[in-house]
């Protein structure tokens, strides 16, 4: 017999785990499929979806305001010193997506999901507020660095934050699992 032979290397996935993998699969499938479909302009989730860049528009318009800017919200663009416009993506829905699947794939209660979600998309849309303001005032301030910041900086901190922000709801309050007795 070899020392090879002796060991068994291989390993199961625990059902808890597949299960959890298997569903954050499928909710994310649904939940990309129903925001990326190429619905008509009229058709309600566009322009829900047209409504919810505004707002994030109106939202950084009234932040940058607080700072002494002399900025306005046209459409889905903030106008000012700079200028910026606010399109599908900068809304970070994919990293709020994968959160929000990932959260209600848990095997956690209902009470503790719900929590959850409040509390964690709401410190990422303030997180994404801070995104765009940050971003303006490098587009205002340091224009050639705008698209390291954009697309380097800003997308990877913001998709460590919603890990990170998952990984603390998950494990808060979680007691490790006692083997049972055989």
């Amino acid at each position: 017999m070899t020392p090879a032979a002796a060991t068994n290397t291989t390993t199961t996935t625990p059902p808890r785990v597949r299960r959890f993998l298997l569903t954050l699969v499928g909710l994310l499938a649904i939940t990309w499929a129903i925001y990326y479909y190429p619905y008509s302009a009229t058709h309600p989730i566009a322009r829900s979806t047209r409504v919810y860049l505004q707002a994030y528009t109106h939202a950084t318009v009234g932040i940058l305001r607080l700072f002494g800017e002399d900025a306005r919200a046209v459409g889905q663009s903030v106008v000012g010193p700079a200028s910026v416009r606010i399109d599908r993506g900068c809304d970070a829905i994919q990293a709020k997506a994968l959160f929000a699947c990932a959260l209600l794939a848990f095997p956690a209660s209902w009470r503790k999901k719900v929590i959850g979600l409040v509390l964690g998309l709401g410190a990422l849309i303030l997180l994404n507020l801070l995104r765009i303001v940050t971003l303006y005032y490098i587009h205002k301030l340091w224009p050639t660095w705008f698209d390291f910041w954009h697309f380097g900086v800003w997308q990877f901190a913001y998709i460590g934050a919603t890990v990170a922000i998952w990984l603390a709801w998950a494990t808060q309050g979680v007691k490790p699992r006692r083997k049972q007795d055989a």
